[in-house]
């Protein structure tokens, strides 16, 4: 993308929390600076959202603005270091593909009659929360400040992506009552929005309980993100073929035994965070 079209998108994300001129001037540097930095991600739809997010809690932390906008970079880079971030993010995205059909696989199982009525209207749970997992939930406009963080934190502490499919299912589970019989209109506007009286179940003490109530153990997910790989991986065109956009990216989610699963290990200073065997143990 050029410099304009970088300028604009960090206009938009200033404009949405960050208004003053400098933050706006930022973040466009940081977006050019992470497009150089990972060239196989280039710049993607959402990316601006997530490094405005962190920006905002890097001043809000008291940093002056030069270094705020050093170590919202650094971690940006880091976290698309990651295997499971960089996929999600970089063309095809195999990994947002992934985590996509693996959450709706997910939601079938627990709403069924909220699935079966979205099928019936020719969209999956997977399109409807697309946005959400892409952008680390930071373009969910009506979750409070609070819950962000907290959903932010949950990832940082336990290492894993698991508190990004419990709070979506827990989103969906929430408003499945206003949903059920709606055109996907309505749906995609309730979602959107989470109107009254919806919108007071997205406070901190009230959604985030209600996500770590929605059991997602490592022994479930892995294999469900594994499966859904495997038939990403089999409808996508071969990289370099008409349709086909990018390398197709190295692996993305790979199960080991039930003793040694794979865990996601955030490194918070400017170094890369990699997988790493863990212990099969919940942390939170």
């Amino acid at each position: 993308r050029s410099p304009l079209l970088l300028a604009a998108e960090a206009g938009r994300s200033a404009a949405a929390g960050l208004e003053d001129e400098s933050s706006a001037g930022a973040l466009e540097r940081i977006l050019l600076a992470v497009a150089a930095e990972c060239p196989a991600v280039g710049y993607c739809q959402g990316l601006d959202m997530v490094v405005a997010f962190a920006f905002s809690v890097a001043l809000e932390s008291g940093l002056e603005l030069a270094e705020a906008e050093a170590q919202t970079f650094a971690l940006v880079s880091s976290l698309l270091e990651l295997d499971c971030i960089r996929s999600w993010m970089e063309p095809p995205l195999i990994g947002l593909r992934t985590a996509a059909s693996a959450l709706a696989g997910l939601f079938s199982l627990r709403q069924p009659r909220l699935a079966a009525h979205l099928t019936s209207e020719g969209v999956g749970a997977e399109h409807l929360c697309l946005s959400w997992m892409q952008t680390l939930f930071s373009n969910c406009t009506p979750l409070p400040r609070a819950t962000l963080c907290r959903i932010w934190e949950c990832w940082l502490l336990d290492g894993s992506p698991k508190v990004f499919f419990r709070v979506a299912l827990a989103l969906v589970a929430q408003a499945e009552t206003a949903l059920l019989g709606e055109p996907v209109e309505v749906i995609s506007e309730v979602l959107r929005n989470f109107p009254a009286p919806l919108d007071a179940g997205l406070a901190v003490r009230e959604l985030i309980p209600r996500a770590w109530a929605t059991k997602i153990t490592n022994s479930k997910l892995w294999p469900a993100l594994a499966a859904a790989e495997a038939s990403v991986r089999a409808s996508s065109p071969p990289p370099g073929s008409p349709g086909s956009s990018g390398s197709g990216g190295g692996l993305v989610f790979t199960p080991q035994s039930r003793h040694s699963e794979p865990e996601l290990v955030m490194d918070l200073r400017p170094h890369p965070g990699s997988y790493s065997p863990e212990v099969e143990e919940e942390l939170l």
